[in-house]
């Protein structure tokens, strides 16, 4: 029997609600973060068999038809691209070099590493496959390869979630607010349309896009604090060549490129069986660009990019 781990779906809550799920399960099937469109969700366990064989012939027969449906894309979704990638509003206290960072950054498209700014994801991006050696049918890919897509995203934090009691928490999160209102909605409307059934989309939170990920990689480890935060503000490079940054020196306002993955999660549906899913990012690295301290306008790696400087 798979083991059990729990985490917390109320984000800074001392009455913070506790679900559980198979240990089997990878990040990508945690919970809703704080929040989000849908903080009641559970995860993913496997559903109950039945020993009665009309019962049992029911639900395979459904499965068969859901299966027989056809994988959302991102062109299914969200027809046309983000018209921009940078508002002046979000931009104008910087220098004209930094700009000049930001808007390669922003449309940034590298399909040799499978790596993309999230305003070029390519428009036939689907869920993976599950094969007898890799799942990744909770996975955005690229259908050509079956690979995980990297998604790139420029913002301002608006928001961090590592530690509860001065200690590492079992999840973390950052929320930006992307530089641009086009952006922002994009993320959201692929957050959206990628869960099933498709979300409504909220307009008081439409402009925040928001990553998680576990900070403690099986029961029974103690938490460690996320690690892969980088000091990009000379230069954005291979990660081995880069300063790491305390994810705690993180705050409120500081530019950042996040790069994270649209992934999904099982929930139960009104017949108790886990038929639907809701999607989210999960983060996988934050490179700090400026800090709001700063005075002037400059200042993991299996996607890593070598000869990569920005």
């Amino acid at each position: 029997m798979p083991a059990k781990r729990e985490i917390h779906d109320t984000e800074g809550s001392s009455s913070a609600k506790r679900v559980w799920f198979d240990e089997d399960e990878s990040a990508s099937s945690m919970t809703a973060p704080p929040d989000s469109q849908d903080s009641k969700n559970l995860p993913r366990s496997p559903p109950p068999t039945s020993s009665f064989p009309s019962t049992q012939a029911s639900k395979t027969s459904k499965t068969k038809r859901s299966s027989s449906l056809p994988l959302p894309t991102v062109k299914s979704i969200v027809p046309n691209r983000p018209t921009a990638v940078m508002d002046d509003e979000e931009i104008k206290m910087y220098s004209p070099a930094l700009v000049t960072r930001l808007q390669t950054l922003s449309t940034y498209e590298n399909p040799a590493a499978n790596v993309y700014a999230l305003a070029r994801i390519p428009f036939p991006s689907t869920w993976g496959k599950n094969d007898p050696y890799t799942n990744h049918s909770k996975i955005l890919c690229n259908p050509t390869s079956d690979e995980p897509i990297l998604l790139w995203i420029v913002g301002h934090i608006s928001s961090t979630w590592f530690m509860r009691n001065n200690e590492p928490d079992r999840q973390c999160s950052v929320t930006i607010v992307p530089l641009s209102k086009d952006l922002s909605h994009y993320a959201n409307r692929l957050i959206c349309g990628f869960s099933s059934p498709p979300l409504p989309l909220l307009e008081d939170s439409a402009r925040l896009v928001r990553s998680t990920r576990w900070q403690s990689p099986r029961q029974g480890e103690s938490p460690a604090l996320f690690s892969s935060v980088y000091d990009a503000r000379e230069v954005f490079c291979a990660k081995n060549e880069m300063m790491p940054y305390s994810a705690m020196e993180l705050k409120k306002k500081d530019l950042v490129l996040m790069e994270m993955r649209l992934c999904r999660y099982f929930i139960k549906d009104d017949s108790n069986r886990y038929s639907q899913h809701r999607a989210q990012f999960e983060l996988h690295a934050v490179s700090l660009l400026h800090s709001a301290d700063d005075y002037d306008g400059e200042g993991n790696g299996e996607n890593d990019i070598g000869d990569f400087r920005i």
